[in-house]
C-alpha cells in the first residue's frame, strides 16, 4: 500500500511542476515592430484614426483607428498632419507607441 501512496504522490507532485511550466506566468509572445507613415484623419478618445500606407508583413494601405500606447503621442496632431512612426503587435493587438510629423 505504501508504494502505490508514494507512487500516486510523485505523480501527483510530476503533474503539478508538468503545469505550472506549462503556465509560464502569462507570459506574452514577443511584440512584433512595423514602420507606421500616413495621413491622420482623427484623433479622439485617446486613438488615432490613419490612413496608412501599406505596412509590409502586416497589413496592406487603409484607413484605420488604431490605440496608442501613451496619449502624448498625440498631442498636436489634428487631421490632415503626415506622420511616421511605430506600429507594436502583441498577440494580434496593434498600438502604436512612437509617432511623429514628417
Amino acid at each position: 500500500m505504501r508504494s502505490k501512496s508514494l507512487f500516486a504522490a510523485a505523480l501527483g507532485g510530476w503533474l503539478a511542476v508538468s503545469v505550472l511550466v506549462g503556465c509560464d506566468g502569462g507570459s506574452s509572445p514577443a511584440a512584433r515592430q512595423y514602420p507606421l507613415h500616413g495621413e491622420v484623419v482623427e484623433v479622439s478618445g485617446g486613438q488615432l484614426k490613419i490612413d496608412h500606407e501599406a505596412i509590409p508583413g502586416y497589413m496592406g494601405a487603409m484607413q484605420m483607428t488604431f490605440p496608442v500606447s501613451q496619449p502624448v503621442l498625440l498631442q498636436g496632431l489634428q487631421a490632415g498632419d503626415h506622420v511616421h512612426g511605430q506600429l507594436s503587435v502583441t498577440g494580434g493587438q496593434p498600438i502604436v507607441t512612437e509617432l511623429s510629423k514628417d
